[in-house]
Formats: C-alpha cells, sequence, structure tokens
C-alpha cells in the first residue's frame, strides 16, 4: 500500500486455523465483514472472535494511511469483488458456535453479545427465528446468584409469582442481572416464565430442608419469609403443575381403558351387557345388534384426541398442551408434593376467638398427611393445620374469598379454596377421619373447660355455630348414634349450660330431680340422628 518497505497483507493466511482450506490466490475464497454496525466488529475484534476466510484491513494500517491511500486500498478491494457477509449468516456461522464454547474471557463475550442485542434492528435481524433460537443457548447472562446462565435456563423476574418463590436464604434464584432487562434484550431474549422439572423440585426441597433444621433446632414456628416463598409455591404449584398431573391422570386412564377395549372380543363385551328380557324389542334388540366394541373404541379414541395408543404418554401429549413436563417427571413431582413438609399452615380465620386452640398457629411447614383443606376449620382446625390460599395474594384462584376482613385497625386474612385438582394431587380429597373428628370434639370441650362463665357466654354463639352447624352432623352418623351405649359418656353443648352428659338432656326442661337440660330446638333440623335419641 505505497510502502515498498514492507508487506501488507489482508489476512495472515498462515496463522489461520482454516488456511489449509482457503486457496489464498483465489478472491472467491474470501469475504468482506458486513459494512453496518461498526461498535459491533469492533466488539468482535475485542473478544478476539476468529474471523477465518474474512478479509480485512486491521485498524492500525487504516489509521496510518493518507486520504489517497485509503481510496486505493479501497479501489483494489471492489476490484477483487469480495463478497459482503450478511450479518445472519456470520453471526449463525462465526460468532454463535465460538460464544457457545468460547473460554474466553466472559466480560468481552458479554459485552459482544449485548452490542449484537443492541443493534439487533440495524442488523436486520427481527423475524430471524434462527438467529433467535441460536442466541437463547448461548451461556452469557449473569444472574443475582452469581451463575453464568444462557437466556433460555434463566426466569423472567417480571412474572410476579416467580420472584414469590425465592429470596429466602444464599440463593436469590436463576434472575438476571439488571443489565441484561433493558428493552433491547427483552425483545430477543426470552427468559422463561415457568419453573423447570429440577427448579420446582429444588424448592420444594429448600423448604423441607428449612422444615427439618427448625424441627432439630426446635423452633416454634418457621420464619415469616419462609412462609411466604412456601405460599407462593402452593399457588404456582396450583396454577401450573396440578391441573398438568391432573391431565396425565385422566389421560392415563382413557388410554388404559381404550387398551383393555381393545382387546376385549365382541363376545366379551356382550356378555357384559345387561340380559335381554325374554321376547323384548325395540330398544334392547337394536342394543343387541350394534357394534358396541365399535362405538367403544372411536369414543376412546375421539376422548384421548388420537388414534390407538401404546402408552399413556402419547394420550397425555396431546392432553397436556405443551405442558413442560414429562410422564416420568410428573410422577416424580407428585411424589415429592405429598412426601416433602413444603404446605404452609393457614392463619387463623376471620371469627375465630382469639383464646381459642389453633393448630397452624403452633407449627411449622408441614406435609400432605399432616394437613387438612381450610373449609374444615370447624371440624378439625383445633388438631390439624389447615391450608389454603390467602386473600392477600391475587384472586386467580378458588372459589370463596374477597378482601381481607377488617378487625379494627388489623386486617385478617381470609383463606380461600384450592382448586380440587390441587386437592387431588396431594391425595386430600377425603373428608377427615372418624378419629380426627374425636379428637376435634375433644379439644373443644377441654377449651370449654378451660373458660371462665363469663367468657363461655362470650363465646356462646361460636360453640354453637361449631357444633351444631358442623361438628356434631358429621360426628354423630346415624350408625354411631344407634350403637348401645354410645351416647352415655357423650357431652352435648347446651347453650344455657354449657356441655353437659347426653342423659341430662331432655327435650323439655325439668327443674327438679333429675334437673334435666332442655336441648336447643335447632337440634332437631340440624342433627335429627342425635334428637331422636332424646326423650
Amino acid at each position: 500500500f505505497n510502502q515498498p518497505s514492507k508487506m501488507v497483507a489482508l489476512l495472515d493466511v498462515a496463522a489461520s486455523s482454516t488456511a489449509a482450506g482457503i486457496d489464498a490466490n483465489s478472491p472467491s475464497a474470501w469475504s468482506l465483514l458486513p459494512d453496518t454496525c461498526p461498535e459491533v466488529v469492533a466488539a468482535l475484534r475485542t473478544a478476539s472472535v476468529e474471523l477465518s476466510s474474512c478479509a480485512e484491513v486491521s485498524a492500525s494500517v487504516l489509521g496510518a494511511l493518507t486520504p489517497k491511500e485509503s481510496s486505493l486500498v479501497a479501489s483494489l478491494l471492489r476490484e477483487l469483488g469480495l463478497p459482503r457477509l450478511k450479518w445472519s449468516s456470520m453471526l449463525l456461522s462465526r460468532v454463535f458456535s465460538w460464544a457457545a464454547a468460547s473460554s474466553q474471557d466472559l466480560k468481552s463475550c458479554q459485552a459482544l453479545m449485548l452490542a449484537v442485542i443492541g443493534r439487533w434492528r440495524d442488523m436486520e435481524l427481527v423475524g430471524n427465528e434462527e438467529c433467535i433460537e441460536a442466541l437463547q443457548r448461548i451461556p452469557f447472562i449473569s444472574t443475582l446468584g452469581g451463575d453464568v446462565l444462557c437466556p433460555s435456563s434463566v426466569l423472567d423476574p417480571a412474572v410476579e409469582q416467580l420472584r414469590r418463590l425465592y429470596g429466602v436464604g444464599e440463593h436469590p434464584g436463576p434472575f438476571p442481572e439488571v443489565r441484561f432487562l433493558s428493552a433491547e434484550c427483552r425483545a430477543v431474549l426470552h427468559y422463561r416464565k415457568e419453573l423447570s422439572y429440577k427448579e420446582l423440585i429444588e424448592r420444594l426441597s429448600f423448604l423441607h430442608n428449612l422444615e427439618v433444621e427448625r424441627v432439630d433446632r426446635e423452633l416454634p414456628s418457621m420464619a415469616s419469609e419462609v412462609v411466604a416463598v412456601a405460599e407462593g409455591l402452593v399457588r404456582y404449584v396450583a396454577e401450573h403443575v396440578a391441573p398438568a398431573i391432573s391431565d396425565f391422570e385422566e389421560a392415563t386412564a382413557i388410554s388404559n381403558a381404550q387398551a383393555t377395549a381393545a382387546h376385549q372380543t365382541p363376545q366379551e363385551i356382550t356378555s357384559e351387557r345387561p340380559k335381554q328380557p325374554e321376547g323384548g324389542s325395540g330398544f334392547w334388540q337394536a342394543f343387541a345388534t350394534a357394534d358396541f366394541a365399535g362405538m367403544l373404541s372411536s369414543t376412546f379414541e375421539a376422548a384421548a384426541g388420537s388414534g390407538p395408543s401404546d402408552s399413556p404418554a402419547d394420550a397425555f401429549g396431546a392432553k397436556r398442551k405443551a405442558r413442560a413436563f414429562s410422564s416420568d417427571e410428573l410422577l416424580s413431582i407428585q411424589s415429592k408434593l405429598r412426601t416433602c413438609s413444603w404446605l404452609p399452615p393457614a392463619p387463623k380465620p376471620a371469627g375465630w376467638p382469639a383464646e381459642a386452640p389453633w393448630k397452624g398457629s403452633a407449627c411449622g411447614l408441614c406435609s400432605a398427611d399432616q394437613v387438612r383443606l381450610a373449609s374444615e376449620e370447624f371440624l378439625v382446625g383445633m388438631v390439624r393445620p389447615l391450608i389454603g390460599l390467602t386473600a392477600a395474594q391475587p384472586r386467580s384462584i378458588g372459589s370463596a374469598g374477597g378482601a381481607a376482613v377488617t378487625d379494627g385497625n388489623a386486617a385478617i386474612p381470609t383463606t380461600m379454596r384450592l382448586p380440587r385438582s390441587f386437592l387431588e394431587s396431594l391425595g386430600l380429597a377425603e373428608r377427615p377421619t372418624d378419629d380426627l373428628l374425636n379428637e376435634q370434639l375433644a379439644a373443644v370441650e377441654a377449651w370449654a373447660c378451660q373458660l371462665t362463665a363469663a367468657k363461655l357466654e362470650v363465646h356462646a354463639s361460636w360453640f354453637s355455630r361449631c357444633l351444631y352447624d358442623h361438628l356434631y352432623p358429621a360426628h354423630f352418623q346415624k350408625l354411631k348414634v344407634a350403637e348401645e351405649g354410645y351416647l352415655e359418656m357423650r357431652l352435648l353443648w347446651v347453650p344455657q349450660g354449657g356441655f353437659v352428659p347426653i342423659s341430662r338432656v331432655a327435650r323439655q326442661a325439668i327443674e327438679f330431680p333429675p334437673y334435666l337440660v332442655r336441648a336447643p330446638a335447632e337440634l332437631s333440623e340440624k342433627v335429627p340422628e342425635l334428637w331422636a335419641q332424646i326423650k
């Protein structure tokens, strides 16, 4: 370049890793870098990205050239007729592969990726799905926990529900640092909006380990920030995980029934039909001649959303609507949901006496076999912790519940019911056992014995509501009451006299020996089995 004492080449071919495959004498083997976004080119040079077969004049040479010499260089490049690369092909063939496997300086790699993202539109990459997908697999996102992950492994901090699942302990969650949350980054990087299988299992194990630690240290209750994370996980599982488990179980049942029907012969199906009366006609004749096996098979195929299936996973794939978990993962998750101690006990409901025992106030996180439903507060609230969703959280789940009930200046949170799919995933659909009802009744009677006459009168309406509306109808069942001697040692709540033996309760009060107490009239309507035994 007009410097006879020096040899200046477009590229040091001998030092190139691809020199063996390049004909240095053939201009067609070389190409030029894109002529847009010079700051990205500068970031490529800073990161020392190998750009084999790309012809360029180094910045040090260009800086020493006079305007006349620069025009000569430009004329030379034009005469060589080298093709100019597009940014999309260059990123896919050279830059992204280098970044994905790079052991180079992280700072330079991040600067290059941010430069590319910042000029995404100018590089004409908008709508280029191939480049977007490739970018998601490059590990360059620094997280709040100090990890470096690819965008597809990072959670979106804009999803409030995900942020509630972290924040306790030394692991703040796989959320990106602030510099990766710009508008340009959000337009290109696809952060996940749901937990992966490993992250969900990690959260369940995290809470379980904290509960084990609490028990070992004999702490009375769990820290409030841990309870907040557990409440967030309950809501997340109820919205995102339990429906997938329910879909999987439904699809499995359909697939199993379909397989059974496929192996049945028409004679076996016919033998299971109701017997036709002698001389029958009309409906039964039509039923007998119908191709019931074919009808049954087609019904199952339509329900499964596809043809015959060899495994439950095939039917599940159509049913789950792109859920993030496989069938094996769902089975593992369901096992963890039932065995880990991760469920937060519900607080005292509005209207529960302040002095009355509440099991949820004296325990930490619970496993599924330790809890009951929030709707069963009067049935087991004194002897078992309950689970539900508090009204302080968003109201997208549950049937009941509104704003928190205000008691003076303090807000008492109301608890909303959880969806059935969540309860079934924990195995909580059954009613309380008789032993639990007996425990609750004994706890209510024991608390009443601790109260003074004045306090007992203050809480009389609560006792009546708890016992007559809930506990007595569930406890005094018809078969039990009919058992000989069952009522002899039982106590009955009477608003005028507290708990008295049932043998001293009658339909009419008697103020002389044997001094019987009149049973409340509402007993006849609410607990008719017990009323029938009262004389």
